[in-house]
């Protein structure tokens, strides 16, 4: 387009602009000639926009139209930020303001996924100087893995971008705000998943890599059972602790969502809260083979069965490190049985 051309559609986006300002309460039919010659050129520019053109009103380059009318138009630009504008005073603006604020709300959360520099976008392989600087095969598959995550990452970024700028274009197409938050819940589900897929991979290997670092440490206390009988005594926590931690990973591979992990907290955040939870689980089944030991759970059930005593021991150190629930039961049924042996004596 022309400088001219530019400058006929900037004088007339003024002057509509002036007209809604200062008649509020006029129809667009009551528009006098000038102004309707005005619109009619912002119309014509409107509708001639299409991918790869500079929008005029925004200086934004459209990457991505989502939808374009005589009135309005909405689109991603080259930096899939959410662009529009629209022409004319809408028949009901009732609750525009809360999907306008929604909207940069869910364009923020989903920043992360356009952070090309994010630690957590970075290949999977971890940075072993020495690999990548003498082995010139592993710092190639290195990079590769790194720009096809970023790679991944844009595309997801996109689709949710367009799903929130679908619930702009379905306002200024008159739909109703309930319906439009309809839509707005869908990105942030898509955004949840995002996240998720994201971090659980730093947090699910630090669990395991802790894990396998507890069954070395329950193999090797085996054999200082035969070589140091003095440490006799450490194999049996060493198992609960192990077994603890085995139901922390169970309870965390299950919950999807709840975890609620964040990119923004980086590798180093979601390795202390893998260790968090797995120290959770681990306490917990120390505390219920210490329970086990004192014979305050299932009691009476081992005095008749001892053979399923090892099988029951297991389960719970399992089952507690799954469901932190069971803690607060076993405490209260170790209150009781401390209560009644106070008064039996």
């Amino acid at each position: 387009m022309s400088e001219a051309a530019d400058k006929d559609f900037f004088e007339a986006m003024v002057a509509l602009s002036l007209w809604r300002n200062t008649h509020p309460d006029k129809k667009i039919e009551a528009e006098p000639a000038e102004i309707m010659e005005k619109r009619r050129i912002v119309m014509v520019r409107l509708s001639s926009l299409q991918e790869g053109d500079v929008d005029p009103w925004m200086g934004q380059r459209v990457e991505i139209l989502i939808r374009k009318s005589s009135r309005y138009i909405v689109y991603l630009d080259d930096k899939l930020e959410i662009q529009w504008w629209w022409t004319q005073r809408l028949s009901s603006e009732e609750g525009m303001s809360v999907i306008q604020a929604n909207i940069m709300r869910l364009s923020c959360a989903s920043n992360f996924l356009l952070d090309a520099q994010s630690e957590l976008l970075k290949a999977p392989f971890p940075k072993l100087r020495v690999l990548l600087r003498w082995l010139p095969w592993f710092r190639r598959m290195n990079e590769a893995q790194q720009t096809a995550s970023v790679a991944r990452a844009r595309d997801s970024a996109r689709r949710i971008r367009m799903l929130i700028a679908e619930s702009m274009a379905m306002v200024l197409n008159g739909v109703s705000r309930a319906e439009c938050e309809k839509v707005q819940a869908m990105a942030e589900d898509q955004i949840l998943i995002a996240k998720d897929q994201l971090c659980r991979p730093v947090f699910f290997w630090w669990f395991i890599y802790v894990l396998c670092l507890l069954g070395l440490a329950s193999l090797a206390s085996h054999w200082l059972d035969s070589v140091c009988p003095a440490l006799t005594g450490i194999s049996p926590w060493l198992q609960a602790a192990l077994a603890g931690a085995f139901g922390a990973l169970l309870s965390v591979t299950t919950r999807t969502r709840s975890l609620r992990l964040e990119p923004e907290s980086g590798k180093r955040g979601l390795r202390m809260e893998a260790v968090s939870r797995l120290l959770i689980g681990v306490g917990a089944g120390i505390l219920v083979h210490l329970a086990f030991e004192a014979e305050i759970i299932l009691k009476g059930a081992l005095s008749s069965t001892p053979s399923i005593a090892n099988a029951a021991h297991a389960f719970l150190c399992i089952a507690s490190g799954w469901s932190e629930k069971i803690l607060p039961s076993l405490l209260g049924r170790a209150e009781s049985f401390v209560s009644s042996e106070a008064a039996e004596k």
